[in-house]
């Protein structure tokens, strides 16, 4: 099993009052699952998202990454789980302005990668994805869906086995919407886990299971039987990148 979660909670804290967000949360995905997270405002995604990023630590319970204890770490290790093993797409991009398209890519590879394997890969990242004449625009000369292409090549620059999306096409139409999406099927289908939330319906059925959040707890599971398959023009391997599948 890729990823566990067991009686998952997190609290915050006033000087008076204890605010629980998550209350018990059990799931488990299993290695090339395509899995949408779903719920009303306040029941708890962004949360569970932050922590299955290892970007935040649970109250209570267990989160186990490829059979290793994710809430008992340290922040270095923390912080090598986010570099290595998850890659990270935001609703809002999260570009540096005043950098390039290759040097936005580039940003993961600081820790402790070999430059120049990480420029070539970044490069054949960029061209796979139908950027390979913009490498030095920056990101005010992008539209909103070439952003969240640079955003998607950057998540995948260090080869991670989980790509987390946060709401990846909240900012975009829903034709570019629905061009991201095929984008992450098409790494999906490749081999990669991806886990996402979306608060839009429609973009969840082009995924393989949904889970409801409601009141801080999972309310219960869907799986998508009749996948919505997003057109794409895409031909590249993942294999051929980076050596290996995922």
């Amino acid at each position: 099993m890729l990823l566990q979660v067991k009686g998952l909670t997190k609290s915050y804290y006033s000087e008076v009052e204890e605010f629980k967000i998550l209350k018990g949360i059990d799931f488990e995905i299993e290695e090339g699952d395509f899995l949408s997270i779903m719920g009303p405002s306040g029941s708890g995604k962004s949360t569970l998202m932050h922590i299955l990023g290892a970007l935040d630590k649970p109250t209570k319970g267990r989160y186990y990454l490829n059979d290793h204890s994710v809430d008992s770490m340290d922040d270095a290790a923390l912080s090598k789980i986010r570099n290595q093993e998850i890659g990270f797409v935001f609703q809002a991009f999260h570009l540096i302005p005043q950098n390039t398209v290759l040097e936005n890519v580039l940003l993961p590879s600081h820790y402790g990668q070999n430059d120049e394997v990480s420029i070539e890969t970044a490069k054949k990242l960029l061209q796979a994805i139908g950027l390979g004449e913009r490498l030095n625009f920056r990101p005010s000369q992008l539209s909103g869906g070439q952003c969240q292409r640079v955003a998607i090549a950057r998540s995948l620059l260090n080869n991670p086995s989980i790509i987390m999306a946060d709401e990846p096409t909240g900012n975009l139409d829903s034709k570019t919407g629905n061009d991201i999406m095929a984008i992450l099927q098409y790494l999906n289908r490749q081999g990669k886990t991806i886990i996402m939330v979306t608060h839009e319906h429609d973009i969840a059925q082009h995924t393989k299971q949904v889970m409801f959040l409601k009141d801080g707890l999972v309310d219960r599971f869907e799986k998508v039987t009749d996948q919505v398959q997003a057109e794409t023009n895409l031909n590249f391997s993942l294999k051929d990148i980076f050596g290996t599948s995922n």
